[in-house]
This record gives structure tokens, sequence and C-alpha cells, in this order.
């Protein structure tokens, strides 16, 4: 199609931008009537420009390729508009750029804890086992929906105390919380071999291995790290989170 008739876009241009913002809705984790709000949206926004996107395409990539780029953003917006500007929560920035992206892939992104390791593992320098030690100390949000009024659960339906609920959820942030502030005073070498444990699943033998210890030398240092991280918690009144076994 010839780049002056960009503006009154085909039928088939048409249907490009509607596979390509369902493919950007995708990847982005988003839920298919979230998914349908962002395709109509995308539509409405191209609209509202006269398509003029289409007339800046320059022919250095595929159309596709740059409506990809151009809808990406879009959702960027979109995410922006409707739940406002994405902020990583507290024990998310005690773990620096690890722990934000994890927060930002979990609860914004709405991906599982695997597929977020999974992400991360081919982004990041960091292995596996450490990204998805990380990935438990990040709490995730209650998504937020949204529901229509005929969804609204019947008056029969046992009722969730809001104040309990919310006096629990602040229990296990204090918990996870006062995880990260001791892990955080550990030597990085000593947070690795923790998250490879306990995060991870490496038996002795394995981390024996890698490491190039004994053994028994290196399971009487996890012993120390684990009473060490267990005293520091037990200190701040936590009893409840696990520590590597």
């Amino acid at each position: 199609m010839h780049p002056d008739s960009r503006l009154d876009p085909s039928p088939a241009d048409l249907a490009l931008i509607e596979r390509v913002a369902r493919s950007v809705a995708r990847a982005g984790g988003l839920h298919p009537r979230e998914a349908d709000d962002f395709t109509q949206s995308v539509h409405l926004r191209l609209a509202e420009r006269g398509y003029d996107v289409l007339a800046r395409f320059e022919g250095r990539s595929s159309l596709r390729t740059y409506l990809t780029v151009v809808i990406a953003r879009l959702l960027k917006d979109w995410r922006n508009h409707e739940y406002g500007k994405w902020r990583p929560c507290a024990a998310a920035r005690r773990l620096g750029a690890l722990g934000e992206e994890i927060d930002r892939l979990r609860n914004r992104d709405g991906l599982s804890s695997e597929e977020v390791v999974q992400v991360l593992a081919s982004r990041m320098q960091a292995s596996e086992s450490v990204i998805r030690a990380a990935v438990d100390l990040v709490p995730r949000r209650a998504a937020r929906q949204r529901v229509p009024l005929d969804a609204v659960p019947d008056p029969g339906v046992p009722f969730a105390d809001p104040v309990a609920t919310r006096e629990r959820e602040r229990g296990q942030a204090a918990r996870r919380a006062a995880l990260v502030r001791a892990v955080a005073d550990l030597p990085p070498q000593e947070v690795r071999l923790l998250f490879a444990r306990a995060g991870g699943g490496a038996t002795i033998a394995d981390l024996a291995r890698r490491t190039n210890e004994d053994a028994k030398g290196l399971y009487r240092r996890l012993e120390r790290l684990r009473k060490q991280l267990r005293a520091r918690l037990e200190a701040e009144g936590v009893r409840e989170v696990a520590t590597a076994g």
C-alpha cells in the first residue's frame, strides 16, 4: 500500500492493528477483559489521530514490528491511566533492581512466579535459583478487578472480615520485611549460598561441587548461617519464616 494512503487505513491495516494489539496485550499479561478494553483503546487512540502512525512508517522494519513498538508504548500509557503510575513496593526496593523487576512483572503484568523466573533469567546476570528465592521475598499484591453488579456475591455467602484480612496481610508483610532486612545484612556470597539451598533446592553435595568446598564444612557453614538468620528474625519477633534447611 502506498504511503500516501496511510491516513485512510485499509481493512488489512485495521486487521493488522487488531492482531498486534492483542499480541501486545497477551505479552503484557492482560486478562481477556482487560485485553478487550486495551485493544479498543488502541483503535480509538489511532483513529483520534487520523492514523498518522501509519503515515510516519518509513519502511525501516516490517509494518508489524513498527506497530508492535508503537502499541507497546500505548500499553504503558493505558496502564498508567487505568491503574496509576507503577511504583515498586518497599520490599522490592530493598532488593534493588532485581526486586523491582520482580514486583513489576508479577504485580503489574500478572506473570506467574515461574514466568517471572524465566523472563529475568534471560535478562539479568543472576541464576534461576537466586531469582526464584528473591521472588519469594517480594509480596504479591491483590489484583484489581472490575466486577459487574450481577457478579456481586449473594448475601448468603460467608462474610470475610476485612479487618482480620488486613491484619493477617500486615503480619505476613512484616515477616517478609524482616527476612529481607536480615538477608540484606549478610555478605553477598552468603546470600547466594542460602538462596541456592533454600530457594533453588540444591543439595549440600551440589553446592560443594559448585564451590569446591568440603561437604561437611559447607554443611556446618550453612548451619551457622541458618542459626544466625533465625536468631535475627526471632529478635524481631518473627518465628514463622522458614530459613535454609
